[in-house]
């Protein structure tokens, strides 16, 4: 395997971006250490990560004015069985990364696999909503969610909310891309898409505002997909959908969850009387 050429390092300040050095409680007793001391190459990340159970590196992806964004997973991943299926993989997303900081959740008890992985998926969902360009997406999260009780996805949903909440206070500064940003995929591209307008939007006016953005699809049919990705696979991880829909007027509406369903419908009724 030839190892990927890292980009040039910059320091945080140079990539416009405050870091937060801390060590924070969080409600169930583990621990997210933020630190902005991050190995250039992939290999000292890894080794980085191994130390915890939940990692993220983050910063500017693929110049030192490219967008905020960064990387998240399991650290168990990186030294198990799907190791070696992703090995070049993640050291060449890891070298797009010109690093601000890093967060290392660890606690002393372990997680169950099901619902580290669905805390895992939450957190890669809530940092590309922010919006973050996010290098890699959620798998495995509809299977592993359907195992846990009510109690462990209520209480994953918050563990990721305050995961996601440091991350972005404590290794961005508060900063975030502007709207709209790249995504890691259509999905997430039309997720960003419905969140950032200020009514509901129907099928062919996502797709349009996608197209809009040099976006396409190689799909039969990209308006079954949109509506798959928006409305089926959004709810099949368990907990609050980052998108809300329902059938109004013959068509599939979107909307965000910032909007109540009647502002939605209104505001949709307006654009197209």
């Amino acid at each position: 395997m030839t190892p990927a050429r890292p980009l040039p390092q910059a320091s945080a300040v140079e990539l416009g971006i405050t870091v937060t050095p801390a060590v924070l409680s969080l409600f169930d007793g583990s621990t997210l250490s933020i630190s902005r001391d991050v190995p250039p190459r992939a290999a000292g990340r890894r080794q980085a990560a191994l130390s915890g159970l939940i990692y993220f590196f983050g910063g500017r992806i693929d110049s030192p004015g490219g967008f905020c964004g960064g990387y998240l997973g399991q650290s168990g991943d990186l030294d198990g069985c799907r190791a070696a299926e992703s090995a070049t993989r993640w050291v060449i997303t890891q070298a797009r990364i010109l690093p601000a900081g890093m967060a290392l959740l660890s606690r002393a008890q372990p997680y169950p696999a099901d619902y580290r992985r669905f805390v895992e998926a939450k957190c890669i969902m809530g940092l590309s909503s922010s919006p973050l360009w996010m290098l890699n997406t959620q798998t495995g999260a509809y299977a592993s969610s359907s195992r846990l009780t009510r109690a462990q996805v209520l209480q994953g949903e918050m563990l990721a909310a305050d995961i996601c909440a440091a991350i972005r206070s404590h290794v961005f500064g508060g900063r975030a891309n502007s709207h709209p940003s790249p995504a890691s995929n259509l999905r997430e591209a039309a997720v960003r898409t419905v969140m950032g307008a200020t009514r509901g939007l129907d099928t062919a006016e996502v797709m349009g505002a996608l197209q809009a953005g040099g976006l396409s699809s190689d799909g039969l049919s990209w308006g079954y997909t949109i509506r798959r990705d928006l409305n089926l696979r959004e709810r099949q991880t368990r907990g609050t959908p980052r998108i809300f829909s329902c059938t109004y007027r013959s068509r599939r509406v979107f909307w965000s969850p910032t909007l109540t369903k009647a502002q939605a419908l209104a505001g949709y009724d307006l654009a197209h009387p």
